[in-house]
């Protein structure tokens, strides 16, 4: 369900979010959380609702998938860029955990 403060502002469109590959790391209600994701999208234009999705495949260990899914602030939407790796993910999103560059 989506609540009023789940809608932020983007730099980004819809188009341009949906279902596109994101490494991430930020804090949620249960830690810092990390790993590649995909997008999904509710809204137009750039008023949106930014939801970060991960799933586990179901392995021989686990016998469900998980599937996580977290509803982005504002201030972590206004952390997203293109990857400069393409090859790990279109898109990045590290917010108040770890410098973007190494050192």
């Amino acid at each position: 369900m989506i609540r009023d403060e789940d809608w932020t502002y983007s730099n980004w469109t819809a188009a341009e979010l949906d279902k596109k590959s994101v490494e991430y790391q930020f804090p949620s209600d249960s830690g810092i959380v990390f790993g590649i994701g995909e997008f999904m999208i509710y809204g137009t234009a750039k008023r949106l609702v930014v939801i970060v999705r991960r799933e586990t495949p179901l392995t021989l260990q686990n016998d469900k998938g998980v599937i996580r899914e977290y509803t982005l602030t504002q201030p972590i939407v206004d952390q997203i860029e293109r990857h400069p790796g393409p090859a790990v993910a279109e898109f990045r999103c590290f917010h108040g955990v770890w410098s973007r560059e190494p050192q």
